[in-house]
């Protein structure tokens, strides 16, 4: 059902926001840095299955609350996984092609990619990250021309 995979998808993210705290935050005792890594490793090796799961459900689902929740936890995942693993789905361009116009969910999209930006692991090679900010920019600019995106960040409190 949609509000248990939320609840499901809730978890992992708070387990990506605490693995992440745990290398920022170091004084933290919710792990050691042992256990972090092993959180870590096993984030990193069952995020493709997740992912492939958020991604159907991009695709299909016309459910608000499930939609917000993906891209709400998406967030976190961007600030614990390597970039490369987030971006070796499809989540990115679908945001792009799907939801980044939609002004039910442009602030969220924007709040997303705010996190790859913040993310700081670009590094030279990093190509792979151009067609998705191309993706973005294209999918900008019918937003910006759009009367309705300051009721939806109103909406969002943004």
């Amino acid at each position: 059902s949609n509000e248990l995979f939320c609840n499901y998808l809730q978890v992992y993210g708070l387990l990506a926001q605490d693995i992440a705290s745990s290398y920022t935050d170091f004084t933290s005792t919710l792990h050691s840095p042992p256990r972090s890594g092993e959180l870590f490793g096993a984030l990193t090796n069952d995020f493709p299955m997740l992912a492939s799961v958020m991604e159907n459900i991009l695709l299909t689902s016309e459910n608000q609350n499930v939609i917000n929740s993906i891209l709400m936890n998406l967030k976190y995942f961007i600030k614990t996984l390597e970039l490369t693993v987030i971006f070796n789905t499809n989540l990115m361009n679908i945001i792009c092609d799907k939801f980044l116009q939609n002004n039910l969910y442009t602030p969220l999209c924007l709040s997303v990619f705010g996190e790859v930006a913040n993310a700081g692991q670009f590094f030279e090679g990093a190509d792979f990250v151009v067609p998705v900010f191309v993706s973005i920019v294209n999918g900008l600019i019918p937003v910006f021309n759009s009367n309705n995106l300051s009721d939806a960040c109103k909406y969002y409190n943004i």
